[in-house]
């Protein structure tokens, strides 16, 4: 089973960092992260973390519509489930490993 972590970011440098640091050193190989960005907000300091990282990361228009920004996000996914997870969230490493054991 594939897991797809499809994350939302605009400017939260800071939190992405923190988030991508404990999915990328906790996460299954075999799982993804998949990020897009406000196409029109996100800071080139957002976009330059996002090419520090092995992820898959895109841009596209918010434009007030998250439930569009969020299709968008889903439709880059290829796991077989999706955690959807704002770049102001954190996941401990712990819930990390242990979520395929959840799922």
């Amino acid at each position: 089973m594939k897991l797809s972590y499809a994350i939302l970011a605009c400017t939260e440098a800071r939190e992405l960092t923190e988030l991508l640091e404990a999915l990328v050193y906790s996460k299954r190989d075999q799982d993804e992260i998949v990020i897009v960005l406000d196409e029109l907000n996100s800071t080139e300091k957002v976009k330059d973390i996002c090419k520090r990282y092995e992820v898959k990361w895109f841009t596209n228009p918010l434009n007030k519509d998250f439930a569009q920004q969020k299709n968008f996000l889903t439709e880059k996914c290829e796991g077989d489930w999706i955690v959807n997870l704002d770049a102001d969230e954190l996941l401990t490493p712990d819930l990390i490993r242990i979520l395929h054991d959840i799922i």
